[in-house]
């Protein structure tokens, strides 16, 4: 009626040169076997290291973000050596006035959305003009008409939006102040991006600081090339007029969104209204 053999049967080990010994060692080999080829398997595909930057390593997997991965650490270590940061009052700031803008642009489409709403019931349109409108006309719809939600879900949504506010007010501010701190040390031209201006000449030349003193370096010739083609590729760029002192005199977010000229700058969210 016994079920598991004895310990003593399991453990002893068969007389050498029998036809059971044999089929024991041809077993015994396939099982270790098993945990080499089960590792093989499970193996994680190569990704190996394409730069350096201080003592992080960047691996192949990062290759689509490797000029942030390279700036991130530097950037860092530039704001903490000169003391650059984003104030509480700074950064209440920000969100006041990014709030004040998204009410004018909310304003804006509105107006747009009644535009097109006459243009639809007044005008013979073809079926594509007639398509592109009725799209508009959703796009601007959703961003002016949030899905309605619960009481005590409302309360969590604020939460993470203060939050989120906070987190994007902050990351502005230091992109701001970093920029205008490298346009001051560095000089050069300055570039249009969609989050303010950008002093491109300066970053070529704290990188190229950077590279010298060993700071970070790129092993793919290839990868190498890429990166810093950012900083030497005009036509991929839109250069600013007039130079950096003007530009860098007054954040874009407290800029009058109604004066148009030199230095105006427009938050995100136009942007994302002209979709």
């Amino acid at each position: 009626g016994r079920i598991w053999p004895l310990e003593s049967e399991v453990m002893k080990p068969p007389m050498a040169g029998s036809h059971r010994a044999r089929l024991h060692c041809a077993a015994h080999a396939a099982l270790l076997l098993v945990p080499v080829l089960g590792a093989a398997a499970q193996a994680p595909i190569e990704d190996p290291v394409i730069a350096r930057v201080l003592d992080i390593e960047i691996r192949a997997s990062q290759r689509g973000q490797l000029r942030d991965r390279v700036l991130g650490p530097l950037l860092d270590n530039y704001r903490r050596d000169r003391g650059i940061e984003a104030t509480p009052d700074e950064i209440e700031l920000f969100i006041v006035k990014y709030k004040e803008k998204q009410e004018k642009i909310s304003e804006q489409w509105r107006a747009e959305i009644a535009e097109i709403e006459h243009r639809l019931d007044t005008e013979l349109l073809d079926p594509k003009e007639r398509q592109r409108l009725d799209e508009r006309l959703d796009r601007l719809r959703q961003h002016l008409e949030p899905k309605p939600v619960e009481v005590g879900r409302r309360r969590g949504l604020d939460k993470l939006r203060r939050a989120l506010r906070e987190k994007v007010a902050r990351q502005n501010i230091l992109a701001w102040k970093t920029n205008k701190a490298f346009y001051k040390e560095y000089g050069g031209r300055v570039i249009f991006k969609q989050a303010g201006p950008e002093p491109l000449d300066a970053y070529r030349k704290f990188l190229e600081e950077q590279a010298a003193a060993g700071s970070f370096e790129i092993l793919d010739s290839a990868d190498k090339q890429e990166f810093w083609s950012y900083f030497h590729n005009d036509s991929i760029h839109a250069f600013v007029d007039p130079g950096g002192a003007e530009i860098f005199a007054t954040p874009w977010w407290l800029l009058d969104d109604n004066k148009e000229g030199k230095g105006t700058y427009l938050p995100r969210l136009r942007a994302l209204g002209q979709r």
